[in-house]
């Protein structure tokens, strides 16, 4: 009896939540601001982001600094409702801090190849300190991949490091990421394999696999026009979960750009995907966003009702740091919005 009261609890405090977001509204209001203190201004005084966020002065606020705010949010809220879902709760809360990490991780990696290490500081996200599982403040001490290897000793990354040292200074970006990745979602779908069953266990099954399967069609459609990469140095960096079976892969993977589309609309979960494919590579969080929405407002599973919000929340945060980029640089209010997933 405890245990559907807990769950009950999830969903009912996931869409209060989701009650309290931004609305195209305060979108509208956000695009048209003239800078990042105007932004930080409405945010604090205006929205759900307000109680995290400090008492600014007089001045100008910085974009880094508002952005770890909103991090700091972001994580802050996932941890406590998260907290509410007795099957999967806990191990959602370490995927969004898992997909964190190797964010981060990458971000290093590109300064340790370059030797400008000494500016991790200034992107540092202290804001993952109390939540990470690898130790973010010494990763300002590593000068070396061998060193990074000993740091990450004892975590899920330390053997995909070692697989890729660098040969000759060159290091394997994509080789790196597309391992890393795929470990979190083995891991993944493992738990979900574990703890939950029947209908359920389907729909987050699902969810996964059409936001993979996405990520994969986006993959593909970028290697193929920007680099020429063929099918099977493609096929080499996609997820190797999705809900396209190999024949299916194999003809994407081999097909033209132009031809893509047209194997899409073969199966009904192609054509859902088809109709979010955009050319700033955002095809899984526009997918998201549609099926999110619907399942936070009406499937009975509090797992999935979580999930959902999780990804809502993270989808809403990405459109606030493409709003701060875009008035940085001056763009027009419509060309701000226009980079929005609603």
């Amino acid at each position: 009896m405890m245990l559907n009261h807990a769950s009950n609890a999830v969903s009912a405090k996931a869409r209060t939540m989701y009650g309290n977001r931004l609305s195209e509204k305060d979108f509208r209001y956000l695009c048209g601001c003239k800078n990042v203190t105007e932004i930080a201004l409405y945010l604090k005084s205006n929205t759900h982001y307000g109680k995290y966020m400090p008492s600014f002065h007089s001045g100008e606020i910085h974009r880094g600094a508002l952005e770890a705010h909103l991090h700091q949010a972001y994580y802050e809220e996932c941890s406590a409702l998260c907290r509410y879902e007795v099957t999967v709760g806990d191990f959602f809360y370490h995927y969004i801090i898992n997909t964190a990490e190797i964010d981060i991780m990458m971000r290093f990696l590109t300064l340790l190849s370059a030797g400008k290490t000494n500016e991790y500081m200034s992107i540092m996200p202290v804001y993952m300190d109390k939540h990470s599982n690898v130790d973010i403040r010494a990763l300002a001490n590593v000068k070396t991949f061998d060193e990074l290897i000993k740091l990450t000793e004892g975590t899920p990354y330390r053997p995909i490091f070692f697989k890729h040292k660098p040969e000759n200074g060159i290091y394997d970006f994509a080789g790196i990421e597309c391992d890393l990745n795929n470990d979190l979602y083995k891991h993944t779908f493992a738990m979900i394999d574990k703890h939950t069953h029947g209908k359920e266990k389907k729909q987050l099954l699902d969810i996964f696999k059409m936001m993979l399967s996405a990520k994969n069609i986006d993959i593909i459609i970028r290697l193929k026009k920007y680099y020429k990469m063929s099918p099977d140095e493609i096929k080499n960096l996609l997820y190797n979960f999705g809900v396209f079976n190999n024949k299916q892969l194999d003809k994407l993977l081999n097909a033209s750009e132009n031809d893509i589309e047209k194997i899409l609309s073969e199966s009904s979960k192609g054509k859902k995907i088809m109709q979010f494919i955009s050319d700033d590579s955002t095809t899984d969080s526009r997918l998201l966003s549609k099926i999110s929405k619907k399942n936070i407002r009406s499937s009975p599973y509090p797992s999935v009702v979580l999930l959902s919000y999780l990804f809502l929340s993270e989808i809403e945060m990405v459109n606030v740091f493409n709003i701060i980029e875009g008035v940085r640089y001056e763009a027009s209010p419509d060309m701000i919005n226009n980079m929005l997933i609603y």
